[in-house]
């Protein structure tokens, strides 16, 4: 957290952001490190996790502040709180699939528990998994899976969907993941299931989640004071690939520095630690102007 909090002048109140905070794990961490008279605004556009979040921060008192919006919604939110809009000395962005998303069955977003095909991270969307699964043409869902999860086998895992729903609705994660294995037709142990791919797909595509980090860096770095710093952590390739391009376009306008020319990767130890973050890239942008 050190690289992305500034030099600040004594007696400065800086304003910090953390625009998916999750179960408030990387907001303590932040407050932690900064002044005692930090604030912290929190976002993250599940319910859930914001009660937690609640919960967590709540020694903080009035220094934390949550509300229930995407960070790249983070300008609008910011003049709602009355806050000028490039005021942000920090912040922060872990594009990671929360535990408190794997770990409730409900959620529908891991194929080891037996639960809804559901997969919405802001359940006041209206689509689901289950209706991708049900609407989608086969072409469309091989492109799916390709596109977001860099599946190999695409093609005939959306064929073998698209045989199942003939049969019957697919709706739960368990009756999904079944019929992913059977069309992949694994001859051998693999490292992952077989299944892992073509969720992770679903899930970005239901969120949206490559267009929000598309439409968001641009949007939360002009909420950056001079010498604010954004950071953001992803673990996937698509993903990082998104942000590389937008830090170096808004670089390219000479109001911003890339602080991080190539990004921070896990050592071994930690990767040992945190089988969940090994995959994950930090890159850091800092506004000069």
């Amino acid at each position: 957290m050190q690289l992305l909090l500034p030099p600040s002048p004594p007696g400065a109140r800086l304003l910090l952001v953390d625009g998916t905070v999750g179960g408030g794990g990387h907001s303590r961490a932040l407050l932690d490190a900064a002044s005692t008279d930090t604030r912290l605004i929190g976002l993250d556009w599940d319910d859930r996790a914001l009660s937690v979040a609640r919960r967590n921060l709540e020694a903080y008192g009035d220094r934390v502040r949550l509300v229930r919006e995407n960070f790249a919604d983070l300008p609008a939110v910011l003049r709602h709180l009355d806050e000028p809009e490039a005021s942000a000395a920090v912040i922060f962005l872990d594009l990671g699939l929360s535990a408190l998303h794997v770990e409730d069955a409900e959620r529908g977003f891991s194929f080891a528990r037996e639960g809804p095909l559901d997969m919405r991270m802001d359940t006041r969307q209206t689509t689901t998994a289950a209706d991708l699964v049900a609407r989608l043409d086969e072409k469309a869902l091989a492109e799916v899976f390709y596109r977001y999860g860099g599946e190999r086998k695409s093609r005939a895992i959306a064929a073998g969907i698209c045989r199942a729903r003939k049969q019957a609705p697919i709706l739960s994660t368990t009756q999904l993941a079944a019929i992913v294995t059977r069309a992949a037709r694994v001859k051998a142990r693999q490292r992952i299931h077989p299944a892992t791919r073509t969720f992770q797909a679903l899930r970005m595509a239901v969120n949206q989640e490559q267009e929000n980090i598309e439409q968001g860096i641009p949007a939360v770095a002009s909420c950056l004071a001079p010498e604010g710093r954004l950071g953001v952590v992803s673990f996937h390739s698509g993903e990082d690939r998104i942000i590389k391009v937008n830090f170096k376009r808004l670089a390219a306008t000479g109001q911003f520095e890339i602080v991080t020319k190539k990004p921070i990767v896990p050592s071994v130890a930690e990767r040992k630690r945190n089988r969940r973050a090994r995959s994950s890239k930090f890159r850091v942008l800092k506004r000069v102007q």
